[in-house]
């Protein structure tokens, strides 16, 4: 044991040492001050074992009050204890069953176990947890009601901090250290007024500075020093909790803050230990009692020496992820951990929504399970692993929410008690006939549990910008992803047939300069490694210059002239165009006109020009630099005089036309002359198709008609559109404005029987009328089938059925038992064109008589 102050020769493996060195100058002031940063405890205790058991179901334990002290370093399984004048125990209860003891009750003013090395706990170190309940039992005369005190073990994390610059200037002169701080049941944030941050450096007192201190503290409260306040020993830094938001949703997080250190003084609180502090309560003489502290370099387990850990913990995932990955490979999700002396190990996977009805759980194999049968001597405890399998089904699609998912363990621990049964009473002197046994229970406790990632949406792609192009200079390029805080964007980059990104491509610079054409592939990845569709832009990087050429000019011939468009280019050289100079040639290749119009414009007209002769124009680009390359030239041009457009003066068959003739040709007039009658410019189409139907085209120039003549006979009731182009022309190069009519072919419905037959005579008056039609019609009823006398055309009342089955129309003059039909009178059936086929073909309108007889 080192003297009070004396820090150890050489730095611990869990870097324990030189704080629990400054502790021991704190282990007096810590049960009279108010605040101590960084306290702790250091005394030898020989080490005896102990049975591990249940917890007393009356147990006489308060909170631990002065002047008694109870610290604890739940990362490095230490805990001390102070200013207790009866001999203790130090014991570790977690639910309700104890999982560490010190052995042996010890009388001491200042204990400490593990300290990187004996004193140690008996048997097997305990793994200390937050939550966890440190007992130091004074009086254990009665097992069923001890008396102590005890402190629980606060939820704590802290992290290596960084130097970072707060202020304008840009200086990195500011330490900025974070971490969490919760209630031992995780449900809120431990009061901010019972925690302290601590940098510890011994080197602090030997720097330039001239420090006489070896840490520099964090209380919370108070204000930030301005940016250019100077920093001296006796400052302390600011804690407080960070605003809830999205990164802290429960209000847990913290950060710690020394403003405007000096560069060296910076750069050794980085080198240093960096530890959170939190007291459990303030007793009413406003004295902190019951400490956990944390260290962010602290590594868990036994000293130098010390037994091994007692781990009950979730050590491993196959799958870090649920994630769409996962979802499409399926298998399962394995889980593997350590426990000790368990007899059974149930794993659960829950999620962040406050109940566990969707949790999944599952039984783990045990290595070794520990048996809970009774025996005669004391059973060793065992050190253990274990496996579990979690269809990755039940994760995917069951009621899990996306999130965190707590992958936690209970362990049903096997606690040894022994049993003496009483002397038998006729022996009682007889020590052989005490029987003592060990009875072994299994009881259940939690474990360190694991954090895996459940996300099965995919990012959005990032969003580039600028995006590809042409550029004349180097290009400062960002990507943003949908969720900064969340997605990583990683990037590719070559030539066209660039790489796609994967998980192992590099991190996209912020921001990324682009100065050589080359192709660029962002992805956005999630944290669960789930990855976005990938975006790419294409970078052209040239050189400043002439601009490119604008696109083909498009024109419309006049009289004596032609107007002209284009389009500007797509490369300007690099600065603005200024004008467009425009030249028109004959058909020799000859310049004949020119003119040169701003930059403002894509359009011209070029006069001057012959009447009946072709030109072709091309258009060139200025900017500062001079001249760009041309234009593909336009088609050739011809000015005219006459400017009335051809147009369609008939069709046959006519627009609308039915039951056309299958074998018809279909022809068209044109109000005058026109040439570019073909195949491409007359076409006939079926309805519902895009395929011209196959016919030869001819052109009779002195009757102005082309005529379409199919190679097969036209679909019977098919509906059929004739399209005439602006490829035909008139003899001044006026195209035909786009024309279409439709027609429908046949043939008609007819009647194919009568009942009674055309002129039929002596019909019986009782016998129906029927007509059976060609084909299936509608459009049958009272208007358009009729029965009236031949002589004065009354209509007769009839009741009219239509079987489509059979095609057949019935009318029905009879009623009851009286005779409608009058004996020896002619009678008319008329079926008008209002029946008509599916193709829409009207029937032509037929009618005849017959004559009743007598009966």
């Amino acid at each position: 044991m080192l003297p009070s102050g004396q820090l150890p020769g050489g730095e611990p493996g869990r870097r324990a040492g030189s704080r629990l060195a400054a502790a021991r100058r704190h282990a007096t002031a810590i049960l009279r001050s108010r605040r101590v940063l960084a306290p702790g405890l250091t005394l030898a205790i020989v080490a005896a074992a102990l049975p591990i058991g249940a917890s007393p179901a009356n147990a006489a334990i308060e909170p631990v009050t002065p002047p008694h002290a109870i610290e604890v370093f739940p990362a490095i399984d230490m805990v001390g204890a102070a200013g207790f004048d009866d001999p203790f125990v130090v014991e570790v209860w977690r639910d309700g069953v104890k999982v560490g003891t010190s052995g042996e009750p010890v009388e001491t003013d200042l204990l400490e176990l593990n300290h990187d090395g004996p004193p140690c706990w008996s048997g097997t170190t305990p793994d200390i947890m937050a939550g966890d309940q440190i007992r130091v039992i004074t009086d254990a005369s009665d097992p069923a009601d001890p008396v102590g005190e005890f402190m629980t073990v606060a939820d704590l994390d802290a992290e290596t901090p960084e130097l970072v610059a707060l202020d304008a200037d840009g200086v990195a002169n500011d330490i900025v250290m974070r971490g969490r701080a919760l209630t031992d049941d995780g449900t809120a944030p431990l009061p901010i007024a019972r925690m302290a941050a601590e940098i510890v450096q011994p080197a602090f007192r030997d720097s330039s500075q001239g420090w006489d201190r070896r840490a520099i503290g964090a209380a919370p409260g108070g204000q930030l020093p301005a940016g250019d306040t100077v920093f001296d020993q006796d400052d302390s830094g600011v804690l407080a909790y960070d605003p809830v938001g999205p990164a802290n949703p429960d209000g847990s997080r913290w950060t710690a803050t020394w403003k405007n250190l000096p560069a060296e003084l910076g750069e050794l609180a980085l080198t240093g230990e960096h530890t959170i502090q939190a007291w459990e309560r303030d007793d009413p003489g406003g004295e902190g009692v019951g400490l956990t502290i944390m260290d962010a370099e602290d590594a868990s387990g036994p000293g130098t020496g010390c037994p091994a850990a007692s781990a009950d913990a979730v050590t491993d995932s196959s799958h870090r992820h649920v994630n769409l990955a996962a979802e499409a490979a399926g298998g399962d999700l394995v889980l593997s951990g350590t426990a000790y002396n368990a007899a059974a190990v149930n794993i659960s996977i829950d999620d962040a929504d406050g109940s566990s009805a969707d949790a999944v759980t599952v039984e783990a194999a045990v290595n070794q399970p520990a048996a809970t049968t009774a025996t005669s001597v004391p059973v060793p405890g065992r050190h253990q692993t274990w496996t579990a399998r979690v269809p990755m089904a039940a994760l995917t699609g069951g009621d899990l929410a996306d999130g965190d998912l707590t992958v936690a363990g209970t362990y049903d621990r096997v606690v040894e008690e022994r049993v003496e049964v009483t002397p038998d009473p006729a022996t009682p002197d007889d020590p052989a006939s005490t029987l003592v046994t060990y009875s072994h229970t299994a009881q259940p406790i939690s474990g360190r549990a694991m954090v895996i990632g459940k996300d099965l949406v995919a990012p959005q792609p990032p969003t580039v910008f600028p995006p590809g192009g042409v550029y004349y200079g180097a290009q400062t390029v960002t990507a943003t992803a949908d969720d900064a805080a969340m997605e990583t964007i990683r990037y590719a980059v070559g030539g066209a047939a660039a790489a796609e990104p994967t998980a192992a491509s590099p991190v996209l610079p912020t921001p990324y300069t682009v100065s050589s054409s080359q192709q660029l592939k962002v992805a956005a990845y999630d944290r669960a490694g789930n990855r976005s569709g990938t975006v790419t832009q294409a970078y052209d990087m040239r050189q400043l210059g002439v601009p490119g050429a604008p696109g083909r000019p498009t024109g419309v011939a006049g009289n004596g002239s032609v107007r002209v468009s284009w389009t500007p280019p797509a490369d300007t050289g690099g600065h603005p165009i200024t004008a467009y100079a425009v030249r028109a040639f004959d058909s020799a290749g000859r310049i004949v006109r020119s003119t040169e119009v701003a930059a403002s414009t894509t359009t011209t007209a070029l006069g001057a020009l012959s009447n009946g002769r072709g030109y072709t124009v091309d258009v060139r680009a200025l900017n500062a630099v001079g001249t760009g390359v041309p234009s593909v030239r336009s088609v050739t041009l011809v000015p005219r005089t006459e400017f009335v457009a051809p147009r369609l003066a008939a069709g046959s068959p006519g627009a609308n036309a039915s039951a056309v003739a299958q074998g018809a040709n279909v022809m068209a007039r044109f109000t005058e002359p026109v040439s570019g009658v073909n195949t491409a410019t007359m076409r006939l189409v079926r309805a519902g198709t895009t395929t011209a139907v196959r016919a030869t085209v001819s052109y009779n120039a002195a009757k102005r008609t082309a005529t379409l003549n199919p190679v097969s006979p036209l679909a019977r009731d098919a509906r059929y559109t004739v399209l005439l182009t602006g490829g035909i022309r008139d003899a001044a190069g006026n195209a035909l404005a786009a024309t279409s009519w439709s027609f429908t072919t046949g043939p008609r419905p007819a009647l194919s029987a009568r009942t009674p037959g055309p002129g039929a005579t002596n019909v019986r008056r009782g016998t129906a009328v029927a007509a059976t039609f060609t084909e299936a019609v509608s459009g049958v009823g009272g208007a358009t089938v009729r029965l009236t006398r031949a002589a004065s055309g009354a209509p007769v009342a009839a009741t009219l059925a239509y079987n489509p089955r059979t095609r057949t129309v019935t009318v029905n003059p009879y009623g009851g038992s009286t005779t409608v039909l009058a004996a020896r009178t002619t009678y008319r059936v008329t079926v008008t064109s209002g029946v008509r086929d599916a193709a829409g073909n009207p029937m032509s309108t037929t009618s005849w008589t017959f004559t009743t007889g007598t009966r």
